[in-house]
């Protein structure tokens, strides 16, 4: 099951986006301590980034730490909340979506999991993605 929207004149269809790789620079990772500020400076980022093009709010479920591969780890949970989804070509009116930011130790770039799922998919599927995550071993 997918989503359709409309931007700039063309239908896309939407089936969720789940990606994963080091945390840049540009979001001042400080070290463990600064796991929450990274976490929270990667989604004010990805917000504007690739929510701009429809009319939403933005709620947080969940604010935690956490561990991944018993690694330190910070995981935000949110919600989008679409009030006009129909009228802005959506076929849905929420996604759940999620950042995790994980230290891998003082010789390596933090971890970055971003997931995004429309209700029509299935909110259910983002904590299946996260409880799935692990950190493999640097090559």
């Amino acid at each position: 099951m997918a989503g359709h929207v409309t931007l700039g004149g063309s239908v896309i269809d939407w089936h969720g986006l789940a990606c994963s790789g080091p945390l840049q620079p540009q979001f001042g990772y400080t070290g463990p301590a600064g796991l929450q500020a990274a976490a929270t400076s990667l989604l004010n980022a990805l917000d504007p980034a690739f929510y701009a093009g429809v009319r939403h709010s933005r709620t947080t479920d969940i604010d935690q730490a956490t561990r991944v591969s018993g690694h330190q780890a910070w995981e935000i949970e949110f919600t989008m909340d679409y009030p006009n989804g129909t009228s802005q070509g959506l076929t849905w009116a929420t996604e759940l979506g999620a950042v995790v930011v994980v230290d891998r130790g003082p010789t390596e770039h933090p971890a970055v999991f971003y997931v995004s799922v429309p209700a029509t998919l299935g909110v259910p599927n983002v904590d299946v993605l996260i409880d799935s995550l692990t950190i493999s071993s640097a090559q």
